[in-house]
């Protein structure tokens, strides 16, 4: 029995360890009081090097784990 047990918590952990290490693509504007769009600001991984700064339009594209925050600047 308790090998059993053993191998369905093996199995089940191999099947879910992919989810959590996935990175999704992150989307967004950033904007002022106004509606009007930054341009320039820095988006940030908290805890992490990787970063991307918002375009003419304010918009940004990051790659993100499910947890992460992102830090505006």
């Amino acid at each position: 029995m308790k090998k059993k047990l053993r191998l369905l918590i093996i199995l089940w952990i191999a099947a879910l360890s992919p989810l959590y290490a996935q990175e999704r693509q992150v989307t967004g504007k950033v904007t002022n009081d106004a509606g009007e769009a930054l341009v320039g600001v820095t988006i940030s991984i908290k805890g992490t090097s990787r970063g991307t700064n918002s375009d003419v339009n304010g918009s940004f594209k990051i790659n993100a784990g499910p947890t992460s925050s992102l830090i505006f600047t």
